[in-house]
């Protein structure tokens, strides 16, 4: 069983009997899917300069350059691929655990990116997904992403 230390805010949570709270099943399944989905991947031109275990890590989306002289159309396309890459990435990295519980084993994903209408320059993208655990989808989270 993997588990988590619990974190609200960048700090440890105590509870009441003054230990550290941790997290497990779908709860760790979110924070750490979450997690991953909000981390700027390795690519050339990244500012990082620290040594990462997996350079595959995260999501490309913040490299904006790849979106330059593209149309709209190309560029929610190009972010469903981006995405595509960084869940499949992901799922495969998952699948060579051997310590996960029901609950942060992910069956599926399924995501929607669309354009805010309020600000065309961003991409909105909602992401849902399913563990072993049970039959019903998890809402991850709207994340706003710009692309210009």
């Amino acid at each position: 069983m993997a588990v988590g230390l619990k974190i609200i805010n960048g700090d440890f949570v105590i509870n009441n009997s003054g230990l550290l709270e941790v997290v497990d099943q779908n709860d760790k399944c979110i924070r750490d899917f979450g997690k991953m989905l909000v981390t700027e991947r390795e690519y050339t031109g990244n500012t990082t300069k620290y040594y990462r275990y997996n350079p595959k890590y995260g999501t490309e989306l913040n490299n904006k350059n790849q979106f330059r002289g593209m149309s709209r159309l190309a560029i929610r396309d190009t972010a469903i691929l981006l995405l595509n890459s960084a869940i499949n990435d992901y799922l495969r990295k998952q699948e060579t655990r051997d310590n996960l519980d029901l609950g942060e084993i992910i069956r599926y994903v399924n995501f929607e990116v669309f354009y805010d209408v309020g600000d065309l320059r961003k991409l909105i993208i909602e992401i849902f997904f399913g563990t072993a655990y049970s039959n019903e989808a998890i809402f991850l989270g709207e994340y706003e992403q710009s692309v210009s």
